[in-house]
């Protein structure tokens, strides 16, 4: 069996999506389908768009205009203005200020948010800290289900 032909069956056996392959004088195409991938936590808007944070160590500001955001890499400073869909913080030990926010979610440990804006907030991670200013309908609703989360209203 060639490498090819390998790597075709090895897919075939972990149930990917069936891969066509066509060979050439001097040419080999092969043509992969759309492969679904569903990541807990990570919201993709219905057009596509998402923010990510991926990488550690990083400074980063950006402007949302109704996209989602997702923090995944670690040691990040992150500074979000605008109006965002939702932010999904699966990272560790990020600071991270949000201007609005409809729904917050925290799987990571280690965070501490500050949200200006917020609607929902689910803390599934450990020792973050959320600090929020004003809710978009009344106090925020929040769901603490991590351990040694810290959540407090900002002093006006």
């Amino acid at each position: 069996m060639n490498r090819l032909t390998t790597t075709l069956l090895a897919f075939a056996l972990a149930g990917l999506p069936t891969l066509s392959a066509q060979t050439g004088p001097g040419e080999i195409k092969i043509t992969i389908p759309k492969i679904d991938v569903q990541v807990p936590g990570l919201t993709v808007n219905e057009d596509g768009t998402t923010h990510s944070v991926m990488d550690n160590h990083q400074t980063v500001t950006f402007d949302c205009k109704k996209e989602a955001v997702s923090i995944m890499g670690s040691h990040n400073q992150v500074t979000i203005k605008g109006d965002c869909t939702s932010v999904s913080i699966m990272g560790s030990h990020n600071t991270v200020t949000i201007e609005k926010v409809p729904t917050l979610s925290f799987m990571g440990s280690y965070n501490t948010v500050t949200v200006d804006t917020l609607g929902t907030a689910s803390l599934m991670g450990s020792n973050n800290t959320l600090t929020w200013s004003k809710g978009q309908e009344g106090d925020p609703s929040v769901s603490n289900l991590g351990k040694d989360n810290t959540v407090t209203k900002a002093a006006e």
